[in-house]
């Protein structure tokens, strides 16, 4: 395949070991190189540095426009001269830009100015009001965006008036081998240790069900602000609650292969990958209804109603999605031809 491609994202990884940055753009770029795409990608924000460097292979420039940064704006504009200088030299077939926000702009105008499709992918909070970037799009804008979930989509609708024409949800990469791995761990849950995760509910549905459960384990993978007020209400209710920290990712799949309950209860997700990776690993997925939960978890809204889940999970048949990066690749590479 001759297809060159143009990436734009607030973030990508520094190095070809940093697992945790994005995974799910690290699993598509693998996939659309695996199909022979000549991707390049401009990170507007992070890495910190402005070294072009390759990620497995693939060219990438940072630009270092860190959020609040006083000269986020004119090294933002460099993406601008990295993309054309790119350009001239092979011209691109296609722009995807993700997150509706600079990189969304940038994307937008290349494409226009180079006369080839643009996609843009929508990420996450980037759907809700608080974003300024909403208003700026104008009629037409809706048929580039392409939403990961038909919450997402939904969401984005009721909220803006506007309907994404496109939802491509995300996929996963195959997990190993299943193996008779001991599922010691009663209940997991990983993600960022803020406030938008909710992991006072979290707390209280692990608590309710150490209750009925006594000797209960459970095992929090993340690191955040939120770490030491999490631990001493830890501490507080007198939970057998192991906090793993920020590990890397093949180290959170495995904790999933050894966990019968995978608890979830952040107030909002546009997707949620943590979701499928951690139901291809063999958990029960109990969940808030946020994402692609309501398709592939058990829902409950309140501490009560989770922890009646959790405890009710060796009864609970739930559907697992099998879909994998390599559908979302396919699904991607005819919208870059048909946009």
């Amino acid at each position: 395949m001759n297809f060159k491609l143009l990436w734009i994202t607030p973030g990508f990884p520094g190095s070809d070991d940093e697992w945790n940055c994005l995974p799910v753009l690290q699993l598509l770029a693998t996939a659309l190189q695996k199909r022979g795409v000549h991707l390049r990608i401009i990170a507007l924000s992070y890495p910190h540095h402005t070294r072009p460097y390759t990620w497995h292979g693939i060219p990438v420039r940072s630009c270092d426009g860190r959020s609040g940064h006083p000269l986020r704006y004119w090294n933002w504009r460099r993406a601008t001269g990295y993309a054309q200088a790119w350009h001239t030299e092979k011209p691109f077939d296609a722009v995807h830009s993700f997150w509706l926000g600079p990189a969304w702009v940038r994307g937008k105008k290349l494409a226009a100015t180079w006369g080839v499709p643009h996609v843009c992918t929508l990420m996450g909070q980037d759907i809700l009001p608080s974003n300024r970037y909403l208003k700026f799009l104008k009629p037409g804008d809706e048929k580039a965006l392409t939403a990961v979930s038909p919450f997402q989509k939904d969401l984005f609708s009721q909220k803006t008036g506007i309907t994404a024409g496109h939802v491509v949800p995300w996929g996963i990469e195959a997990p190993e081998p299943r193996q008779d791995t001991t599922r010691d761990i009663d209940v997991l849950g990983a993600g960022s240790l803020i406030g938008l995760k909710n992991w006072d509910l979290w707390l209280e549905t692990v608590a309710m069900v150490a209750q009925k459960k006594p000797g209960l384990k459970a095992v929090l993978c993340g690191g955040g602000p939120d770490k030491s007020r999490l631990e001493n209400k830890v501490a507080a209710l007198g939970l057998n609650v192991t906090f793993a920290g920020e590990i890397p990712r093949p180290e959170v799949l495995a904790l999933m292969r050894r966990s019968r309950v995978f608890l979830h209860t952040s107030t909002y997700e546009s997707f949620g990958f943590v979701l499928a990776e951690a139901a291809a690993h063999g958990c029960v997925v109990v969940s808030t209804p946020v994402g692609i939960a309501p398709e592939m978890a058990a829902c409950g809204d309140t501490a009560e109603e989770l922890a009646g889940l959790v405890l009710e999970s060796r009864h609970l048949v739930i559907p697992q999605g099998t879909r994998s990066m390599d559908d979302v690749a396919d699904a991607y590479l005819k919208m870059y031809r048909n946009s």
